[in-house]
């Protein structure tokens, strides 16, 4: 008795199969058989689960029976061997894909535009064989059985199976024209391209594809779209009418509002900034600049003024007889760039200030500058004993000739009840001195000499001078003129410093003659009379 391993039943010796097996191929291909087997024995025959194809083939070829029993049994074995490659194939196939992504797939923010529905051109591809895809699914079996007995038996089998197989169809879209061809014709595709117009800005643009990407059969026809751009339009769009900007700086925002609507603008506020010229509320500045053309109903900026920047101004004060230095870092703390220059004066202090070059009231701005002259301090006389002075030399080397006709003053003071200080007491000895009349020691005061027409002009070299009062012992009491300017009808100037503790005559040459239609001497500088503060001259004298 043997045992069949499909069902479990015990079969006879003399029994080709088991009672509930559908036919004898059936044990004999699932090897169901288990058991010695003899080799003349031609009706109990047994296939052990450790037999060879071979194998089966030689103990069919010692039975002499069911021939196709080997053929059969050969072919589903070949079937599960191609099954098992080509599932093998897929998973190496995808995990080639995922490893080594042919290019990177265009992407307009992950949306692909839709075509339009007119396409310019189709291109087809047919591939001759398939490059990557090979699998057996063909199969030919040719069995020649000769049996040796008392007959012939020849059995030509021939079986030929063609099956198509599942293969990957990759997801094409949003990858170029080229790209998404090498994809198709590595797989051994059949596939045509269309074009069409679309919005998207680049050409050859896979954008869809039939059918969707996944496992599909190796004979399938794919259709892929790809982009072209539209034609852009040669039409020039008409062009606008333009005008020419107007000048609206200095206006009011009204009014230059007013002057831009009549040219077919309008205004708009663009800012404020200070001005010191623009008044608060009128245009400092605008855009586009005056004189432009631009297009009819632009808009033009205007930046309108805040007036001036108070932080940014000083407002200067009359600092004379202040300290120098309390005004410096005061004005300097403020952005003022403050100089000065010392000078001798009998009035101020030293370190006081004498005079300034920027007047009282007026607005200066940062970084701009103002200059001070500030007292030394008073001038220190020279140690004089009045008792030893002899007034002996009252007559000058040239006493007056009427050289000019004229003689006057730019002031002169009040008579006392023993004196007078007139211009003409300084053109001879024998009267009194001329004693300037303006307010303070008389620096800017002048005296002047002139020549008539009928004279024309005069020949002058020099001035002599006798400085002060040298009359009833006051030389002392009255100011002295401590320097003088001499200014004559040719443009010639001349300065020149006095002694102002001689009562001597001091002449000033001029080094040559000169035509002349007037003499005028300016007092420059004076010191300061013990008693008063008029200042004195006894002798002017042209020469």
């Amino acid at each position: 008795m043997r045992m069949c391993l499909k069902t479990g039943n015990s079969v006879s010796d003399n029994s080709p199969m088991c009672k509930d097996c559908e036919m004898l191929n059936s044990c004999i291909k699932n090897r169901n058989y288990v058991g010695p087997i003899e080799e003349d024995d031609t009706d109990n025959f047994v296939f052990d689960e450790t037999l060879t194809d071979e194998e089966i083939l030689s103990q069919q070829n010692t039975i002499g029976k069911n021939s196709n029993i080997k053929s059969f049994a050969i072919k589903e074995k070949h079937i599960s061997i191609a099954i098992t490659c080509a599932i093998i194939f897929l998973i190496v196939g995808s995990v080639f894909l995922i490893t080594h992504p042919a290019e990177t797939p265009y992407n307009a923010d992950n949306d692909v535009p839709s075509p339009p529905q007119t396409s310019s051109s189709v291109e087809r591809y047919e591939p001759s064989s398939v490059e990557n895809y090979e699998p057996s699914d063909t199969y030919t079996d040719t069995d020649t059985d000769t049996d040796t007995d008392t007959d012939t038996d020849t059995d030509t089998d021939t079986d030929t199976t063609s099956e198509n197989f599942l293969i990957p169809l990759p997801d094409l879209v949003g990858f170029t024209k080229s790209t998404a061809e090498e994809m198709l014709k590595s797989r051994g595709f059949t596939y045509e391209i269309e074009t069409k117009e679309t919005d998207v800005d680049s050409d050859n643009i896979v954008i869809s594809q039939s059918p969707d990407h996944g496992m599909v059969d190796s004979d399938t026809f794919v259709t892929i779209v790809v982009t072209k751009k539209k034609p852009v339009p040669s039409s020039k769009a008409p062009e606008k009418k333009q005008v020419t900007v107007p000048d609206v700086k200095g206006k009011t925002f009204s009014e230059a509002d007013k002057i831009l609507k009549s040219n077919s603008l309008s205004a708009v506020e663009a800012g404020h900034a200070y001005s010191d010229t623009i008044p608060r509320g009128s245009v400092v500045s605008q855009n586009p600049e005056a004189g432009k053309s631009i297009d009819i109903n632009t808009r033009v900026g205007v930046v309108l003024s805040d007036g001036i920047d108070e932080a940014e101004y000083t407002t200067i004060q009359n600092y004379v007889g202040k300290n120098i230095f309390r005004i410096k870092s005061d004005l300097e703390s403020k952005g003022i760039k403050v100089s000065y220059s010392y000078k001798e004066n009998e009035l101020y202090d030293a370190d006081q200030i004498i005079n300034q070059s920027i007047s009282e009231n007026t607005s200066l701005k940062k970084g701009s500058s103002i200059t001070f002259i500030v007292s030394s301090g008073k001038p220190q006389p020279a140690v004089v004993d009045k008792t030893t002075i002899k007034i002996t030399n009252y007559q000058a080397p040239h006493m007056y000739s009427p050289v000019f006709d004229g003689v006057d003053a730019s002031s002169w003071a009040a008579p006392t009840e023993t004196e007078s200080f007139i211009p003409d007491n300084a053109l001879h000895l024998d009267a009194a001195c001329w004693g300037e009349g303006a307010d303070g020691n008389g620096i800017g005061e002048y005296f002047l000499f002139t020549a008539s027409d009928a004279k024309g002009k005069q020949t002058v070299s020099g001035i002599d001078i006798i400085n002060g009062s040298i009359y009833e012992s006051d030389f002392y009491d009255y100011g002295r003129v401590k320097a003088v300017k001499i200014e004559l009808s040719d443009g010639t100037i001349i300065s020149h410093t006095l002694d102002t503790n001689s009562t001597g005559t001091q002449r000033i040459a001029f080094g040559k003659s000169i035509k002349t239609d007037y003499v005028k001497i300016t007092i420059e500088d004076a010191v300061r009379g013990d008693k008063y503060d008029t200042t004195c001259i006894t002798l002017i004298v042209p020469y």
